[in-house]
């Protein structure tokens, strides 16, 4: 008998299509020699990489406010804010949840990684209760009724911009 289905691989596996559109990727190399300079000079920190890369990601993002929004039916609606989502292993590689830092370009790398940390201490030690009650319902759920689901609660929160389960919208 196998194991039931983890509750971030059952949304997965309801909400994946395959693209409908043309991808472009490319390969780059960049010489990261000052970043890691600059994370071993602040190693008290606990400044990584992925905290440094998600708080240039939120300045860009910041700098750049066409990008930040949602198309809903045709319109484009801006988000009012610039919130970074990481996903954080939360059961030794079997189950992800994610950890949103709001208004990420408006902190340090400093305090991102603080937030981050303790974020996901939270969610490693199921405390985090805005994720606990946006996955109870999952395990609850037949696989059948997964994919209808998840497509109303995108539309809900990320076409009308609401939260859903204590979520940030």
């Amino acid at each position: 008998m196998s194991e039931p289905l983890k509750h971030r691989r059952k949304i997965a596996i309801a909400t994946w299509r395959a693209p409908r559109e043309g991808r472009i990727q490319a390969n780059i190399q960049i010489d990261v020699t000052p970043i890691l300079a600059f994370i071993d000079s602040h190693k008290h920190l606990q400044i990584t990489f992925t905290h440094l890369v998600g708080a240039a990601m939120a300045r860009a993002i910041a700098a750049n406010p066409e990008v930040n929004g949602r198309i809903f039916f045709g319109k484009f609606k801006s988000f009012p804010r610039v919130d970074i989502g990481f996903a954080v292993d939360i059961e030794s590689g079997s189950d992800l949840a994610q950890c949103c830092v709001l208004d990420a370009d408006k902190k340090s790398v400093s305090e991102i990684s603080k937030e981050l940390v303790e974020g996901a201490r939270r969610l490693r030690a199921r405390a985090d209760t805005d994720y606990e009650r946006s996955i109870g319902w999952v395990g609850f759920v037949p696989s059948l009724l997964m994919r209808p689901l998840m497509a109303f609660f995108s539309g809900w929160s990320g076409g009308l911009g609401r939260g859903a389960f204590g979520q940030p919208g």
